[in-house]
């Protein structure tokens, strides 16, 4: 196991292309989880319930057709660093 190469995550830069069908909220909410905020943080941020923010996400990974947490994580860090101009590696 530890001589395996590393799972790839099923990310398609094509999510990127994706992103133009979010909600302005739901950006909100994905530049927020991408600069490290957790549900809790967002809801009182955006003066939300936790529920919600969770609804909003699941939406986010649904329009996205992103299938883990780890790959919101990475959309949304990408994100992230594009709101704040931030460079890609």
């Amino acid at each position: 196991m530890l001589n395996d190469p590393p799972r790839r995550l099923s990310y398609q830069p094509e999510s990127e292309d994706r992103a133009a069908t979010l909600s302005e909220r739901e950006l909100q909410i994905a530049t927020l989880a991408g600069a490290g905020r957790v549900t809790k943080e967002i809801a009182e941020l955006l003066d939300l319930s936790p529920a919600t923010v969770s609804a909003h996400r699941r939406n986010i990974c649904r329009k996205l057709h992103l299938h883990s947490t780890a790959e919101l994580v990475a959309f949304c860090a990408r994100l992230s660093s594009r709101a704040a101009g931030g460079v890609e590696y």
